[in-house]
């Protein structure tokens, strides 16, 4: 599949899935569904077609704009994902790091592999998954990246531990070429936590 063909056929099945629960692609250049949980986390489920357009994947992650710095910026699909490589969907093995590549090779095909496969992985597991994190206290022990692992512990009162990984993590994004401006607004953000 071309990814316009894909992003217009994510949208309208996963939407007939999604929407009537309260996600939405509003504000999504791509098939990106998101919802607001609670009043700092927000859950995204994001389909992602292969560089050669013959499968997709799905990512399933909570984030928050508290520990995102360019939230309103990069919300909904490109925003970093706290859980890393851990937000993969597999329909066995729920949400973590074994991807599934569900077939797409045609419309007939992702539509067959999508009411087979991915319909019963959203209920079975991606929306019980998401169902459990409502709180900065329920994503941080998803939380995989250092950066956003110790923003939220920061913001969740746990600032000793926050304060070393933030420091760490100073150190490592200091040495990283910054070309679009993202690692000087994540420096920002260290820099105005640990003031």
């Amino acid at each position: 599949m071309k990814e316009k063909q894909f992003d217009l056929s994510a949208k309208e099945h996963f939407g007939l899935i999604l929407e009537p629960i309260g996600f939405s692609v509003e504000r999504s250049r791509y098939s990106t569904f998101h919802r607001q949980a609670s009043d700092d986390i927000y859950h995204v489920i994001m389909p992602d077609l292969s560089s050669d357009g013959t499968w997709f994947d799905i990512r399933v992650f909570a984030t928050s704009p508290l520990i995102e710095p360019q939230f309103d910026k990069l919300f909904p699909g490109d925003v970093g994902i706290p859980s890393d490589s851990f937000s993969l969907l597999h329909p066995k093995f729920g949400v973590g790091a074994r991807q599934q590549k569900f077939r797409c090779k045609t419309e007939e095909g992702f539509v067959r592999n999508f009411n087979k496969e991915v319909v019963p992985a959203l209920g079975s597991k991606a929306l019980p998954y998401l169902d459990g994190i409502n709180s900065l206290n329920d994503l941080t022990p998803y939380i995989r990246r250092d950066f956003y692992l110790g923003a939220a512990l920061w913001q969740i009162g746990e600032r000793e531990k926050a304060r070393k990984i933030l420091l760490t993590e100073k150190i490592r994004l200091s040495n990283i070429a910054d070309e679009t401006g993202r690692v000087s607004s994540l420096l920002s953000y260290i820099d105005s936590i640990l003031k």
